[in-house]
């Protein structure tokens, strides 16, 4: 493999080439049996299902993805969990066995809004819908005035969660798996590449300073300063990305250094254009700030309402400059993420790629890769990886029509190529 990848906890072994629900559910419940093992037996953790209630219940949502209705495929999540119905997040309460697809179908539209789920529960062998609950895949919700995703209770187990026709997936603790396209891979979060995050606490520190100067020095230390504004700011992006990845066009985001120019790194843009997402988070941040500063009931009105608007401007924004991916070529950012163009062509001349110091190293071995096993790979990956050779400080986000992200990124001596990575944003976050 010659870009370097993660993974938490245990690692997945190897896998048919064509993977179905069986293979999910044998994974899901092999994981299981190695968390009992590392703690010793105790379940405590674990949702209250069996290994044969995991089988059905991904069974059955695996079959019921493909049951359209009218043209539409639904979109809907099943909750298994040791909470009881006086649990605040508890919507309703009914019984209904799940012994089929048509059953579940019939049930899905109950579970397809943003913040719905159906509680399913095992008794006597059987599967059973219990009720409807309203809750994020991590039991989380937004608070106004907050930029922040804030606590509203325990998280729920067992979640399988269907995104599609044949596409699931399947969350425990900390462990999420998606099937997709016939293949089963970890959800990693892209936030783990070091330079990303470097990328967020540089920016998240810069807006807090800009924000000190209007509202005062006091204003640094809301919520948590920069830590909790690079959060946002990586969930913001994360819009971006899972909305660029459910295109299933492809594309690719280049974040050039400092404040320069396309043009500057061998980058030509069919479509020069301005969009200051950045701005947007900023002025978002802002108006947390102005909410947590104000001094009267009228202040705090127009505090709310600047809050519920930046709010809705930064992930409406998100899904826009997702759309632009789509657009043959790339979208071009500065470290502010200030959209400098797209449809950008990458026109790295051959001679200062064979001449440029930096090589592709792995980074956990520190040893070079060889660069003819990037030829596997498509153009987009092949141009980001020349790019990042040749210009230092270069960070690209590479989505292939497969879903897959990837990212290239650079120093004054190395470039670095992460796999296998993925952009995980809830619907509940950023609506």
């Amino acid at each position: 493999m010659p870009l370097n990848t993660f993974t938490l906890g245990p690692t997945i072994g190897d896998l048919p080439e064509f993977c179905g629900p069986d293979d999910l559910s044998d994974i899901m419940i092999a994981l299981r049996k190695s968390q009992l093992e590392q703690h010793e037996g105790d379940a405590g953790w674990l949702s209250p299902i069996s290994d044969a209630g995991i089988r059905r219940l991904i069974q059955v949502a695996y079959h019921t993805s493909f049951a359209a209705e009218e043209g539409r495929y639904p979109r809907f999540r099943l909750i298994n969990t040791d909470h009881g119905t006086d649990s605040i997040w508890f919507a309703a309460d009914f019984n209904t066995p799940i012994n089929d697809v048509e059953s579940l179908r019939r049930l899905a539209p109950a579970a397809s809004e943003t913040d719905g789920a159906l509680l399913i529960t095992e008794h006597d062998g059987s599967l059973l819908c219990t009720g409807s609950v309203i809750v994020s895949e991590m039991g989380f919700g937004t608070m106004i005035g907050r930029p922040e995703i804030v606590g509203v209770g325990r998280s729920p187990s067992f979640i399988v969660r269907v995104d599609g026709p044949g596409r699931l997936r399947a969350t425990e603790t900390f462990y999420t798996l998606l099937l997709d396209r016939g293949r089963i891979r970890q959800v990693v979060d892209y936030g783990f590449v070091r330079q990303v995050r470097g990328l967020w606490d540089e920016l998240a520190a810069q807006m807090v300073e800009s924000t000190a100067l209007i509202h005062g020095a006091e204003s640094r230390t809301y919520f948590g300063g920069s830590h909790t504004l690079a959060q946002f700011i990586h969930k913001a992006w994360s819009r971006v990305l899972a909305a660029a990845i459910d295109n299933h066009h492809g594309g690719a985001f280049v974040v050039i250094p400092g404040i320069g120019k396309p043009e500057d790194f061998d980058i030509r843009c069919k479509y020069p254009a301005q969009m200051r997402f950045g701005d947007d988070i900023r002025q978002f941040w802002e108006s947390c700030v102005s909410h947590a500063a104000a001094r009267d009931e009228q202040e705090r009105e127009r505090a709310i309402h600047a809050w519920n608007w930046r709010r809705a401007a930064v992930f409406t924004k998100a899904d826009i400059l997702a759309g632009l991916s789509s657009v043959d070529g790339c979208v071009v950012l500065d470290r502010n993420l200030q959209v400098l163009g797209f449809g950008g062509e990458i026109r790295v001349d051959n001679q200062r790629v064979q001449t440029a110091p930096r090589a592709l190293r792995n980074l956990k071995t520190g040893q070079l890769t060889p660069e003819d096993e990037l030829e596997r790979m498509g153009t987009r990956h092949r141009s980001a990886y020349r790019l990042a050779k040749v210009h230092a400080e270069i960070i690209v986000f590479v989505i292939s029509q497969d879903i897959d992200l990837r990212i290239f990124c650079s120093d004054e001596s190395n470039v670095f190529g992460f796999d296998r990575l993925h952009a995980w944003v809830h619907q509940s976050e950023s609506e």
